[in-house]
């Protein structure tokens, strides 16, 4: 309406000004009073945000938002030069709003393509689902818990599904433990179980940490946080080393995108489950800075670290994925390896890492072993010997003694 009537008016602004105070022309002026009264709390750009936020849900072509960058822009631009004049002061804010909205409509086109080409995760039976847990190493609290919580999903679909009151429960987890026990494995199992009982579109991951939260400067980390949520909604947002976004002082940012998570997890509370994972101590110091945390976050799931057993076992899978087995010789000092690594475990223990980096020294001294004999027949390429294990392995890690415990600030949760 803005545009015709300015056309109406030939450029001339007497004539504009006169077309603005009655009939069609005040009818827009009011929406334009409205747009500008969000504006001044939001910002022109961050209305044109929120405008691709829906868009992306209902699946509409960039080019939707491309129009509408161009009619805020011409927007702009008409009412800064309504006189015949524009300042410095205006032609700047106009250039500025003019950059934004290219920006926000060059990241919606980015989005858009990138939904299109990763729909989340595949249609599949819960139960195939639930096998590729239950055959993970270890983690039997957690399974028994992962079980549980599906069970009770299960059950709130099927109420619904016969027109019976669901329970509201929250999906947020917290996922305690040291690094290298299965988190981020176990929450994309719960993305695909979730997506598979309906409860998510998509299902899918996005893993971040404070680095892609939090900004230098004031007024961006609020974006990087709402960019990342945008990226996780009807999936899953894992964020590791959570309680590093707290308790860094008031001159902080991390506090901003606390709040920002906290306001979202509200708004979109049936398109988003947040997982925030970490090491034991300073997560639940992390639950306890703020009564929003602790009120959203209600599932806890501790990890514990993987048994000597279980390191093995786990040893005993990387060798079988690259074809390889363990002598008679070679598997007692594995034990042994194994045994030590979990007697000298502290909180930076890295557990299946651990053992990750031990295969892969192992195959690293296989392999000098094999070029210096000049063996190349297929036995020899799928055994590994006492010699090929590095026997002092793990000796450096301090000893549990040199660690300091933290006491828990928050009541345990029953089970």
């Amino acid at each position: 309406m803005l545009e015709s009537g300015y056309a109406a008016a030939k450029g001339d602004a007497a004539a504009f000004l006169k077309w603005m105070g009655k009939g069609t022309g005040r009818k827009a002026m009011d929406q334009v009073r409205n747009i500008l009264l969000q504006a001044d709390k939001r910002g022109l750009d961050e209305i044109l945000t929120l405008l691709t936020h829906h868009a992306l849900d209902l699946g509409l072509q960039p080019v939707t938002v491309e129009f509408a960058r161009q009619t805020l822009q011409t927007v702009a631009a008409t009412m800064s030069n309504m006189d015949g004049k524009i300042s410095e002061a205006q032609h700047r804010r106009t250039a500025v709003l003019s950059a934004q909205f290219t920006e926000v409509s060059r990241g919606y086109a980015v989005d858009f393509a990138a939904r299109a080409s990763d729909p989340g995760v595949s249609e599949e039976e819960l139960t195939t689902i639930l096998k590729d847990l239950d055959v993970m190493v270890g983690l039997e609290p957690v399974k028994s818990e992962v079980h549980r919580a599906t069970n009770f999903a299960r059950m709130q679909v099927l109420r619904k599904q016969q027109g019976l009151p669901t329970v509201q429960a929250s999906l947020h987890s917290v996922f305690f433990g040291n690094p290298g026990t299965g988190k981020t494995t176990v929450a994309r199992l719960m993305g695909r179980i979730y997506k598979s009982l309906g409860l998510l579109r998509r299902g899918h991951v996005i893993e971040c940490d404070r680095g892609r939260l939090v900004a230098e400067y004031v007024g961006q980390t609020a974006v990087r946080t709402h960019a990342a949520i945008d990226s996780a909604l009807d999936g899953i947002l894992f964020i590791d080393e959570a309680y590093s976004l707290a308790g860094r002082g008031a001159e902080d940012f991390g506090s901003e995108a606390i709040e920002t998570l906290l306001k979202r997890m509200e708004d979109d509370r049936d398109r988003l489950i947040v997982i925030v994972a970490g090491y034991t101590g300073p997560m639940e110091q992390f639950i306890a800075s703020n009564p929003g945390l602790e009120s959203r976050f209600t599932n806890y799931l501790k990890f514990p670290d993987y048994q000597p057993a279980e390191l093995l076992e786990i040893f005993h899978r990387m060798a079988a994925q690259s074809g390889l087995v363990c002598s008679p010789e070679a598997e007692k000092q594995a034990q042994s390896v194994c045994a030590r690594l979990y007697d000298r475990r502290n909180e930076q223990f890295g557990n299946a890492r651990e053992m990750r980096n031990f295969f892969e020294a192992s195959v690293r001294n296989q392999s000098s072993r094999l070029v210096a004999s000049g063996r190349s027949d297929r036995e020899a390429l799928t055994t590994l010997l006492p010699e090929d294990l590095p026997a002092d392995f793990g000796i450096t890690i301090p000893s549990p003694s040199e660690t300091k415990t933290t006491a828990s600030r928050i009541a345990p949760r029953p089970g």
